[in-house]
């Protein structure tokens, strides 16, 4: 059940305020991980079938197995809903994942504005047109080290600038052996008596 919290946490959490563990930003790359799988699964892997079996039909394709007997109207039907209940989700999510990943900067003392230049070079290297594939194997390698930095390498001890709100109501934290930040208690048990 620690798993589904830590996921409702992050899917709440849709904001860029704060520090999020590595454990937060694994379990978050698991499970999107699983909805992508399970995003393939149910819709794209469906909306293959339907364009084959409506290139089929419409003699766009060659028939490669006979006796193709495929409902396009349901097929098709399926993957409008399908598309309707992914795209939001893939949005929501995605999001839900850029937050993580600027809290896990945050963890490390580092403004979240590098993760915003570290995107723009991504993008920008995606879309290179080279013949060797130089560019996209950077890309590759840039998203694998942003995994093993974030997930491995540990934050910064007690607190910084990113856990300290503003104004009279600072609170000190600190990271209890679980990876979870906690208030002192002694601030937290002057905060109960006010």
């Amino acid at each position: 059940m620690e798993f589904w919290k830590t996921v409702k946490k992050c899917l709440k959490e849709i904001n860029f305020k704060g520090r999020d563990t590595r454990k937060d930003y694994i379990v978050f790359k698991v499970f999107q991980f699983v909805f992508g799988f399970l995003g393939m699964l149910f819709f794209i892997i469906p909306l293959m079938v339907f364009i084959y079996a409506v290139g089929v039909k419409t003699g766009a394709l060659p028939e490669t197995v006979k006796n193709v007997n495929i409902n396009t109207t349901y097929w098709g039907i399926y993957c409008i809903i399908a598309f309707f209940i992914y795209l939001p989700l893939s949005i929501w999510i995605g999001i839900a994942n850029l937050c993580v990943s600027v809290k896990r900067l945050h963890d490390f003392n580092i403004s979240g504005w590098y993760y915003l230049g570290y995107i723009i070079i991504l993008i920008c290297l995606t879309f290179i047109k080279d013949q060797s594939g130089i560019a996209s194997s950077i890309v590759t390698l840039a998203a694998l080290a942003e995994f093993v930095i974030f997930a491995c390498v540990k934050g910064t001890d007690g607190p910084n600038k990113f856990d300290i709100p503003e104004g009279e109501n600072q609170k000190q934290v600190t990271e209890n052996t679980d990876g979870v930040y906690l208030l002192n208690e002694q601030q937290a048990n002057t905060e109960e008596n006010h």
